[in-house]
């Protein structure tokens, strides 16, 4: 299957090299090449080279400069699947399901996600202007948003309703929110003074995240 697809791919490349009479850019082939076998994949899967992967060391770490979005690359441009509470782009407005255009002079119609990803984010204070659509209303709207530290709170809330419910907020399942949700639940474990009647996990616009995490937090109820 893979192996023997993947050794048709050499063959081609050595035919290429061998006979053609053009000068041939194999970088531009061989990151092409990869960008097409990733398009197979589901939209949230794709490469990430060297230069990138400090990013996602950032992302595991707890925090990064930028706005505080996550999306995915639709041929129009990035969708909108999830928004950090209190980043710079949830004060901006920006909500799940807009389109990102454009930013600044940067036109994001069939760019890569992580590509697009990298020009988003930067350095705290600085500014960017996004071209947003908007699909519930139809309409298409400029947004100045000033760049900030975005810090990940995967538990923004927890707490007892009023009646006796205990109430967990749980925004996405990025590193050590497992720990974050056994630090509520201890907290919070009922005691003569304050029983607990039930337990609601609140995980609506949740856009997921590690999976080492999500089984982790399943394991502390199952």
């Amino acid at each position: 299957g893979a192996f023997k697809s993947a050794i048709t791919l050499t063959n081609a490349t050595e035919i290429l090299y061998s006979r053609y009479a053009e000068n041939v850019n194999w970088s531009s082939a061989v990151a092409n090449g990869l960008s097409a076998m990733f398009d197979e994949l589901d939209p949230y899967s794709g490469l990430i080279e060297p230069h990138s992967y400090h990013e996602m060391e950032e992302e595991l770490s707890g925090g990064y400069g930028g706005l505080g979005i996550a999306v995915f690359a639709l041929e129009e441009g990035l969708f909108l699947h999830a928004v950090t509470e209190g980043s710079p782009a949830n004060k901006a407005g920006l909500r799940i399901g807009d389109i990102i255009l454009k930013a600044d002079s940067i036109d994001f119609t069939d760019t890569s996600r992580l590509s697009a990803s990298a020009y988003l984010r930067g350095e705290e204070g600085s500014k960017t202007l996004l071209t947003v659509f908007r699909p519930s209303n139809l309409d298409t709207i400029n947004v100045e948003i000033v760049r900030g530290r975005v810090e990940f709170s995967s538990v923004p809330y927890a707490g007892m309703t009023n009646d006796s419910l205990l109430y967990i907020r749980i925004s996405d399942f990025e590193a050590g929110v497992s720990d974050d949700v056994l630090d509520a639940l201890d907290k919070f474990l009922p005691t003569d003074d304050s029983p607990v009647s039930g337990l609601i996990l609140d995980i609506r616009d949740n856009p997921g995240g590690l999976l080492n995490e999500v089984i982790a937090t399943a394991d502390l109820f199952l």
